[in-house]
């Protein structure tokens, strides 16, 4: 399966096959978890081909 992953240094990793919604999951788990408001850019250039 080709998708995305992204990995947060925290260690969580999040895996898709839609770049948009792991863009959403990891900018959500910033927000929730570390209390980051990580903007859609920040979260695209974390995003790693899987």
């Amino acid at each position: 399966m080709s998708g995305y992953s992204i990995e947060c240094p925290c260690g969580v990793v999040f895996r898709s096959g839609d770049e948009e919604s792991i863009v959403a999951e990891a900018r959500q788990h910033a927000h929730e978890v570390h209390d980051l408001d990580l903007d859609d850019g920040q979260a695209r250039a974390m995003v790693q081909p899987s």
